[in-house]
């Protein structure tokens, strides 16, 4: 059983190909997981934005009416 040069060089060319598939697979798997995050971490701050200027405006319009 003797195997040629290019039979070798085809099977590293085709593990090497399945290296690279499988690594950007995992690369756009951990951008996608770092989008879903970043948007997570939005949605987590505007509640408490929305809350800050909810306060500030009460604030003004009572300072406003005691005047």
């Amino acid at each position: 059983m003797s195997v040629t040069l290019s039979e070798l060089q085809q099977k590293t060319a085709q593990i090497e190909a399945e290296k690279n598939r499988k690594q950007a697979e995992r690369v756009e798997r951990r951008r996608k997981r770092e989008r879903v995050e970043r948007h997570q971490t939005w949605e987590k701050l505007i509640a408490p934005i929305i809350l800050v200027i909810s306060i500030l405006v009460s604030l003004v319009i009572y300072f406003l009416q005691s005047r």
